[in-house]
């Protein structure tokens, strides 16, 4: 048996390998940041998974079953869908990972359960116009307390859900500039982590905690600075957010 720094190791080189990524340790330390402690988590679910890395990661430190769901998969053969296979055939666990090529909406798991979630960037991609006005439209609300159901239901008893995106307020925006760490992010399609903190214990999640993201060539001190939203508020305002399903 793999040591995990071995499957780190594993992991990592494919990954730079088949991607854009060029920085084993910075992919790392993107992924740990991401997902945390997986060990003993046997079954995940990847929303918006894309490439799949998330879900390889999680079969690589011994998931036995891994969905990636990803709709922009879905005919791309050179885009995500081409990179997806060559990590299946790279990694050692990678027949572990499968991958559904529609949307959460659409995903039937039948009577497949998880002990881990994971949206990786992609909260507010599951209905953008819903995200943009679910603090004033109820129908918005309800359709996002809807996928939260649906998200716990998937969920084992003490099963975890986490999810990472930015957050809708960040200053350089809110004084009419372009953040200049995050430029191309449409800001008013983004909540914040306290939103769906509260929106996720409303379906019954406890146990929420959130980190706010520091760079990654920042290292260890960069999360002792920024891990807090003042100083998110003028870098990235980027969050990671875990809770619990008791």
């Amino acid at each position: 048996m793999l040591s995990a720094s071995e499957n780190d190791r594993i992991f990592a080189e494919a990954v730079v390998r088949r991607t854009t990524y060029s920085n084993v340790s910075r992919l790392l330390h993107h992924v740990h940041y991401i997902l945390g402690d997986v060990h003993g988590v046997e079954r995940g679910l990847d929303i918006g998974g894309g490439q799949g890395i998330l879900s390889f990661y999680l079969a690589t430190h011994g998931a036995k079953s891994v969905v990636c769901v990803e709709p922009e998969g879905e005919g791309s053969t050179e885009g995500v869908t081409g990179i997806f296979d060559q990590l299946r055939q790279d990694l050692p666990n990678g027949n572990r990972v499968h991958l559904a090529q529609t949307t959460f909406q659409e995903y039937d798991p039948g009577d497949l359960t998880f002990d881990y979630i994971v949206t990786g960037n992609a909260i507010n991609h599951l209905n953008e116009p819903a995200c943009i006005d679910l603090k004033t439209n109820r129908n918005s609300y309800d359709t996002y307390i809807g996928y939260f159901q649906r998200i716990y239901d998937m969920l084992d008893s003490g099963g975890r859900f986490v999810a990472t995106d930015c957050s809708r307020y960040s200053l350089y925006p809110q004084l009419g500039l372009k953040n200049p760490f995050m430029p191309a992010i449409e800001w008013e399609k983004h909540q914040s982590p306290y939103q769906w903190r509260d929106m996720l214990m409303e379906v019954g999640f406890v146990d929420p905690d959130i980190k706010w993201t520091a760079f990654n060539a920042l290292g260890a001190f960069g999360r002792l600075i920024m891990n807090n939203p003042v100083v998110s508020y003028v870098t990235v305002s980027h969050f990671r957010l875990c809770v619990r399903k008791p």
